[in-house]
């Protein structure tokens, strides 16, 4: 959650024309990974006081023993790949918008791929070994949080699922790092151009 502020934050810079001044010093792609440096240095702080809290209060209370800890590296590494797969979209669509209301517009479709894994995350912790589980988990978007609650309940996920969609979701977070930097570099000092969905796909083909 701490990326998707990311559109509004990129947009309010490019109003204020703050954007300009900074992009004196350094290059747009520079600008943008600052952002998105900035969001995982947030949420790892936050995500260890959680966990680090979380294992104490269960040692405190006698059930530790029920701590997977085994993926706990593997959250972290989910964590922040998804930041950088959602932030750079984000910062992507800020540096798109002009305007409050061009944020609000964007802010809610982009945020689909964060909000839709947790309208199944019932049925997914009920049937882990599903097909319906397996195929939404492999789905790199939604990837870091389903495959993560699958290896937490009781059952064994086989070994080479969560190797997967440990790939298909380094492969998303490179291709939104790189269609994100074509798209930034593009609009962060551009003035008066609509965010059109297809505007954005000629950014990422041309540059």
């Amino acid at each position: 959650m701490s990326a998707i502020p990311l559109l509004t934050a990129v947009m309010e810079e490019k109003m204020n024309r703050i954007a300009e001044v900074l992009l004196g010093s350094v290059t747009p792609f520079q600008f943008m990974m600052g952002k998105l440096l900035g969001s995982i240095a947030v949420s790892l702080t936050a995500a260890s006081v959680y966990v680090v809290g979380g294992i104490i209060t269960a040692s405190q209370l006698g059930v530790g023993d029920m701590i997977p800890y085994d993926i706990v590296p593997w959250f972290f590494v989910f964590l922040i790949l998804d930041i950088v797969m959602v932030g750079s979209g984000m910062a992507a669509l800020g540096s798109a918008c002009n305007d409050n209301k061009d944020a609000q517009s964007l802010q809610f479709p982009a945020m689909l791929p964060v909000i839709l894994p947790l309208f199944v995350m019932m049925p997914v912790i009920q049937e882990p070994l599903s097909s319906f589980s397996t195929v939404l988990s492999l789905f790199p978007p939604f990837t870091p949080l389903l495959m993560l609650l699958r290896m937490a309940t009781p059952v064994s996920i086989p070994v080479w699922q969560p190797l997967v969609g440990l790939i298909g979701v380094v492969l998303l977070t490179v291709f939104s790092v790189w269609a994100g930097g074509r798209i930034f570099r593009t609009c962060i000092l551009m003035q008066g151009q609509k965010p059109k969905m297809g505007n954005l796909i000629k950014y990422i083909i041309r540059g």
